[in-house]
């Protein structure tokens, strides 16, 4: 989990009477955020740290974003010189990848004033590798097929799964030929397609055909 920060204050203090709404709530990046990517399935924290400076008891909402969840109990009211922490949770989507960003879009109120948070975050696929099988066999007349594949490299978001894979590759007669790997579908835990989450490499197979004269067939 990495932390953020969304300040809000309501900027009447003594030495501030008069601060525009846009200047009143004003956020600040938590250290944490800085430089990390993350990917599909990961979980994206958020602190948002409400400070009521005015005289008086202020009413305080908290509005979640599509796709975020507040995580901490938020009262009604904030009393005078009081402060509170928030945390807002959101689990990283297919979209969010694509898009390479989140951006944290809850929407602080305390009073009459209001702040929708801009705090971003970047994303990036998963990079895997997927390498076709391969096989050999003496020559018979017939053909070699194998559409076998592993995950070589890389792993795979907790619940993710790969469905299928496309290989595609024949040898008949003595020889050597590419057995090729594409199209691969991966879905979480749900079934949903996640494919476009991950950067996959495919590798080539290898389908060999003997003539069964070496060392070991005479």
């Amino acid at each position: 989990y990495v932390d953020g920060t969304l300040t809000v204050t309501d900027g009447t203090g003594p030495d501030e009477p008069d601060v525009p709404d846009e200047k009143v709530v004003t956020k600040t990046d938590g250290e944490a955020n800085d430089g990390t990517k993350y990917h599909v399935g990961d979980t994206v924290t958020w602190t948002i740290t409400v400070k009521n400076i005015y005289d008086e008891e202020k009413t305080l909402t908290v509005e979640e974003a599509e796709g975020m969840t507040i995580t901490s109990e938020v009262p009604e009211t904030l009393a005078a010189g009081a402060e509170i922490e928030i945390t807002v949770e959101h689990v990283v989507t297919v979209e969010d990848v694509t898009a390479e960003e989140i951006t944290n879009e809850v929407t602080v109120t305390l009073g009459d004033l209001e702040k929708t948070g801009d705090d971003t975050v970047e994303t990036e696929k998963i990079a895997i590798e997927i390498t076709a099988a391969s096989d050999s066999k003496v020559y018979d007349g017939e053909a070699l097929t194998n559409d076998g594949y592993e995950l070589t490299s890389g792993e795979l978001a907790e619940g993710n799964r790969i469905e299928s894979v496309t290989v595609t590759g024949s040898q008949t007669l003595v020889g050597q030929s590419a057995n090729v790997a594409s199209e691969a579908k991966i879905v979480d835990a749900e079934g949903e397609d996640v494919t476009a989450a991950y950067e996959i490499r495919y590798v080539d197979g290898t389908l060999t055909v003997t003539d069964g004269t070496g060392p070991d067939e005479p």
